[in-house]
């Protein structure tokens, strides 16, 4: 499942652009009209990660035909250059232009790591196997980077502090990270008739664990429950089953517990220093 939960073409605000907002605001902004373009860059960003990750997966993407690589990939170009159009148009809404080139840098940055990420998931994915150290890299590379882009490319607008938005953008990434976990839990029990990641042979988090859990016939039947779920419902059911049992699914959120006390202590920090600071809201929603 993509990190942001937006379907590509959604009306529906992007998380990560509130995060580039509110990141702003944290660090002194004060004419939001400024942070807007920023926020939609991230929404353009995401909607082309979307795009990517359904493309890689082998899912549809609305309004493309599934058989027509080029026109995926115009897609995805196509959301990149309005990502970068729209960072850049910060300076005609007065954004300092020091600041505007900064934030720009810092998305490219980020949106590099991010894909470095992207690269190491299918590569996971075509292995059949991860660690769970692997899988919080990935973890860490794809979703964090872009949480992290996120913060930095609102906070760089506000201010030319350094150290100030390197804290706000190691918000995002924390704040990043646990969005994503919780979106891997629920790729194991959607709700819904649609297929799990199991089944789809996605190695996030919680299935790392399992994987993970050692030796013995018991991890080695949970591996084989995760080679089959694809074509076999009941291995699907049954590696459910094991993951809670065993207590992957309680260690995933045990860990997205320890990234959320990360973002917390960073959120209060910054609404010591500046009331108006609303990312604590962020944690709260």
């Amino acid at each position: 499942m993509a990190a942001s939960g937006v379907e590509v073409g959604s009306a529906r605000p992007s998380p990560f652009g509130i995060v580039g907002l509110y990141s702003y605001e944290a660090a002194g902004g004060n004419n939001l009209d400024q942070a807007v373009p920023a926020a939609a860059s991230l929404q353009f960003l995401i909607a082309a990660g979307d795009a990517l990750d359904d493309v890689q997966d082998g899912e549809p993407v609305a309004g493309l035909d599934r058989q027509d690589p080029a026109a995926q990939a115009e897609l995805v170009a196509a959301l990149l250059a309005l990502c970068h159009y729209a960072i850049a148009s910060t300076a005609a809404r007065g954004a300092p232009s020091e600041r505007v080139v900064a934030a720009s840098a810092s998305l490219a940055r980020l949106e590099l790591a991010a894909m470095s990420g992207q690269h190491a998931d299918v590569n996971t994915h075509a292995a059949k196997t991860v660690s769970l150290d692997a899988a919080r890299r990935v973890t860490a590379a794809k979703s964090g980077s872009l949480g992290r882009a996120a913060a930095e490319t609102g906070a760089g607008l506000a201010t030319s502090d350094t150290a100030l938005v390197d804290l706000i953008g190691e918000f995002g990434h924390q704040w990043a990270t646990v969005v994503q976990i919780a979106n891997d839990v629920s790729g194991v029990w959607p709700g819904g008739p649609e297929d799990t990641d199991i089944s789809m042979g996605r190695l996030t988090i919680p299935i790392a664990i399992g994987l993970d859990a050692g030796q013995g016939a018991g991890a080695t039947r949970f591996k084989d429950l995760v080679r089959d779920a694809a074509s076999d419902p009941e291995a699907e059911k049954e590696a459910r089953a094991v993951l809670w049992d065993s207590g992957a699914i309680h260690k995933a959120w045990a860990l997205a517990g320890l990234h959320y006390a990360r973002a917390s202590r960073i959120a209060r920090e910054l609404q010591a220093r500046n009331p108006h600071s609303r990312l604590h809201e962020l944690l709260t929603n």
